[in-house]
């Protein structure tokens, strides 16, 4: 039988405890930002559900630049579903024509488009 120590010499911090890995915190966080709600409703589902579901995956284990392309991807699913749904197929159209269009419709504020374009610009 292995000989087992009991000694409380040795103290272990509560930092040191949790500080192997951080992708608890970042779901805390993340959760933190989401509306509370029991569900959420996403433009062109299911497959704009599994960009959205894979994006956070992607954020909590730290894998940031796939985060960042796949959130991207997210928006420019959402407002090409959102245009279909308004009758107008935009399914082909790039990124900053799918952002104009909704800034122009009103979907999108000044602020909204710009922050859009700074991240699809990060993206590239």
């Amino acid at each position: 039988m292995t000989n087992i120590g009991f000694s409380t010499k040795y103290p272990l911090s509560r930092e040191e405890l949790f500080s192997f890995d951080t992708r608890l915190e970042r779901m805390s966080w993340l959760e933190e930002q989401l509306p509370k709600s029991d569900f959420y409703f996403v433009q062109g589902a299911p497959y704009t559900t599994h960009l959205f579901k894979e994006t956070i995956r992607c954020f909590v284990n730290a894998q940031f630049l796939a985060a960042i392309a796949l959130g991207f991807s997210v928006i420019e699913h959402s407002l090409a579903a959102r245009f279909c749904e308004v009758g107008q197929d935009l399914k082909q159209v790039s990124a900053v024509k799918l952002l104009d269009k909704a800034k122009a419709l009103g979907w999108l504020t000044d602020q909204d488009h710009k922050q859009l374009n700074e991240a699809r610009e990060f993206r590239n």
